[in-house]
């Protein structure tokens, strides 16, 4: 899925689709946010398909879904997915292990799939050394963004408050894309953010 096909899919306009792609050849952190099942990392999928083929790209997920790895317009991929214990408890591997690895391979993209926890402060930092991230989260708008990456910094290890996670959030992420359904059943780009 590119950026292009969401365009004949009409989730947005050609003159969206000139912005974002500009906002990934720019490196701009960016995170999409939307009910469940709304399309969230399709839309990512597509935002993906812009970032030039030799740059070396971490993607990071619970499930495998991203699959970019698997494609050929990127020749760079190192595609890391967490494990859960075994049976003694022992063994785990999380995002937030799997975000501190890819921040030690230097990449110059680093994609969640899902932010779901504590994984979203190392996942801020890594964006504000310079590494263009992206990520999807659960939101019921744009502006509920910020609120529920607050609650997932506070269950990390560093507790971080309200005010700082307000900081972290507004020092990494440059753009928040909200999608939602139009009235006539389509996914579409409802609002953006900065």
């Amino acid at each position: 899925m590119s950026l292009s096909d969401l365009v004949e899919l009409g989730v947005m306009s050609e003159l969206l689709r000139q912005f974002f792609a500009a906002a990934v050849l720019g490196h701009r952190n960016i995170l999409i946010c939307g009910a469940p099942g709304i399309g969230k990392t399709t839309f990512l999928r597509g935002l993906a398909s812009v970032i030039p083929a030799q740059e070396r790209i971490w993607t990071i997920e619970d499930i495998y879904e991203l699959r970019l790895d698997q494609d050929p317009a990127h020749l760079v991929v190192t595609a890391a997915q967490t494990r859960d214990a075994n049976i003694e408890g022992e063994g785990a591997i999380t995002q937030e292990d799997l975000v501190v690895l890819a921040t030690r391979g230097s990449p110059e993209r680093m994609i969640v799939g899902e932010i779901r926890g504590p994984e979203i402060v190392a996942f801020f930092a890594a964006m504000n050394m310079g590494v263009g991230g992206m990520s999807t989260i659960h939101a019921s708008s744009s502006e509920q963004a910020p609120l529920k990456a607050a609650s997932y910094a506070g269950l990390s290890s560093q507790r971080l408050s309200l005010e700082a996670s307000n900081l972290l959030f507004a020092s990494a992420v440059q753009l928040v894309v909200y999608l939602t359904t139009a009235t006539d059943g389509r996914r579409v780009v409802s609002s953006v953010r900065t």
